[in-house]
């Protein structure tokens, strides 16, 4: 299965097994080390964490879904400038 296939099967999965697909996902971004301590790398490592942490707390394998594709829509280059979403995770 590629990303775009889990993704997709993401809202009909039971909600822990959305979470751990979301999770194995999100620990596939590369992250500076903790040893680099420049700002954008400190901003990187803080909105993969707060991603992770907002699917751990995700109610609903829809809101999971939407998470996921909003992610890779932002990393395609395909965000809404100022949008909320934006705005939260500022450096994915």
């Amino acid at each position: 299965m590629d990303k775009y296939d889990i993704l997709r099967s993401l809202p009909s999965l039971p909600l822990f097994k959305a979470r751990d697909f979301a999770i194995a996902i999100l620990r596939e971004i590369p992250v500076p080390p903790m040893t680099n301590s420049s700002i954008p790398a400190m901003r990187k490592r803080a909105s993969v964490n707060k991603l992770i942490r907002d699917i751990e707390n995700a109610n609903s394998p829809f809101s999971i879904s939407q998470t996921m594709w909003n992610l890779d829509q932002a990393k395609a280059g395909l965000n809404v400038a100022n949008s909320a979403w934006d705005k939260h995770y500022k450096s994915i």
